[in-house]
């Protein structure tokens, strides 16, 4: 029996280091780092309307992640303004 109780120890020692590990890892990969727009292609999609002048138009609808995007609000919007400028042409505007 004490066979037993010690290699059930042992297994258990093994997993929660295991556990604490895989915890400090993901603790210290998720801090800091750069901060990266990620856009989703497959939900990208493109409507085509006219305007009340007759003009076609399209609209384009853009979905994305951002990872490490920080806390405050402002920095939040300079990050999408910055990708914005990066990935949109002037003839958008």
């Amino acid at each position: 029996m004490r066979r037993g109780n010690k290699k059930r120890r042992q297994n258990f020692a093994t997993i929660e280091l295991i556990n604490i590990f895989l915890l400090i890892f993901f603790l210290t990969a998720c801090k800091g780092g750069t901060i990266e727009v990620h856009p989703l292609k497959n939900l990208t999609h493109v409507k085509e309307f006219s305007t009340y002048e007759g003009k076609k138009q399209n609209m384009i609808t853009e979905y994305f992640v951002v990872s490490n995007m920080p806390e405050e609000k402002d920095a939040v919007k300079k990050v999408v303004r910055d990708y914005n400028s990066k990935t949109l042409s002037d003839s958008c505007f």
